[in-house]
């Protein structure tokens, strides 16, 4: 079959086929980097975003704490009710 081509023949079709080879390849390869960014995306949805949360549970229970201490050294009624506030509009 390729016996009776020319050279001018032969040279196109092994250019072409490289070319149709390298744009596979490429979409292959630019597959694969949508797969992985996809799978990031999860990720970063599933775990990040919660820890978010989790550090702002962090921050609501460490203001608990120092408004009871506060509550306990300056022991006025007016400044346990006002912790007692505080304490009450972080828990809601």
């Amino acid at each position: 079959m390729f016996k009776n081509l020319t050279i001018k023949a032969r040279l196109v079709s092994v250019i072409a086929f490289l070319s149709a080879l390298v744009v596979s390849i490429g979409a292959v390869g630019l597959l694969g980097m949508q797969k992985a960014n996809d799978g990031l995306r999860t990720v970063y949805e599933d775990r990040v975003v919660g820890l978010r949360y989790l550090s702002q549970v962090e921050r609501v229970l460490t203001s608990d704490r120092l408004q009871m201490a506060n509550a306990i050294i300056d022991g006025s009624p007016q400044a346990l009710k006002t912790s007692i506030q505080r304490l009450e509009a972080n828990i809601a």
